[in-house]
C-alpha cells in the first residue's frame, strides 16, 4: 500500500523521495515544490491524491505517542479557532483519526474507506455508496471526526437497524 501511495504522489505531484523527516501535508507540498494551498486544491479536485497524502502520513503517525496523537485534536481545534479553514486541516485530521481507530478499536481504515471519508468530509459533502462489508461505519466515523472538530454537533443517521444497534452509542 505504501508503494501505491508513493506511486500516486510521484504521478500526480512529480515527487519521489524517501522522507527522513515526519511526513505531513506540509512536507509533501514542500517536496513537490508547491504551496500548501495548492496541494489542498489539488487534493480537493482529486480524491485519489487526497487518499495518498493521508496514507503517506501513516508511518509518521504510528510512531507518535498516544499523548502526542491525542494532542493533535487540541491542535486542530486551536487552528480552527485561529481562523484556519476546516479544509486546511482535513487531510491531516483524517490521517490522525485513522491512526486513532487503529490503536483504539484495532481497525485500520482501508483506502476505500478513507476515500469515502474524503468525500464525506468535503465542504459540500456528497452521498457515498458502499457495498455491504466495505466498512461504512469506519468511513463515517472518519468524516464525523473532521466535522466534530468545529465544536458543533454531528449527527449520523442510518436506516439499517443492525448497524444502529451495533454502532449506536
Amino acid at each position: 500500500e505504501r508503494q501505491r501511495y508513493a506511486e500516486v504522489l510521484r504521478a500526480k505531484l512529480g515527487i519521489s523521495w524517501q522522507p527522513a523527516e515526519p511526513v505531513t501535508p506540509s512536507t509533501i507540498a514542500a517536496a513537490a515544490g508547491i504551496g500548501y494551498d495548492v496541494l489542498l486544491q489539488k487534493a480537493q479536485a482529486d480524491p485519489q491524491l487526497a487518499v495518498a497524502i493521508i496514507g503517506a502520513q501513516e508511518k509518521t503517525l504510528a510512531a507518535m505517542s498516544h499523548k502526542a496523537l491525542a494532542d493533535k485534536t487540541r491542535q486542530f481545534r486551536q487552528q480552527l479557532q485561529d481562523g484556519h479553514s476546516l479544509e486546511s486541516i482535513t487531510l491531516e485530521a483524517l490521517a490522525v483519526f485513522r491512526e486513532m481507530a487503529r490503536r483504539r478499536i484495532h481497525e485500520r481504515a482501508a483506502p476505500e474507506q478513507v476515500l469515502s471519508a474524503v468525500y464525506l468530509a468535503q465542504p459540500r459533502a456528497m452521498a457515498v455508496e458502499q457495498p455491504s462489508g466495505q466498512g461504512k461505519t469506519l468511513s463515517i466515523a472518519l468524516a464525523a471526526y473532521v466535522w466534530a472538530l468545529k465544536g458543533e454537533g454531528v449527527h449520523v443517521h442510518t436506516f439499517n437497524e443492525y448497524l444502529a444497534g451495533r454502532d449506536g452509542a
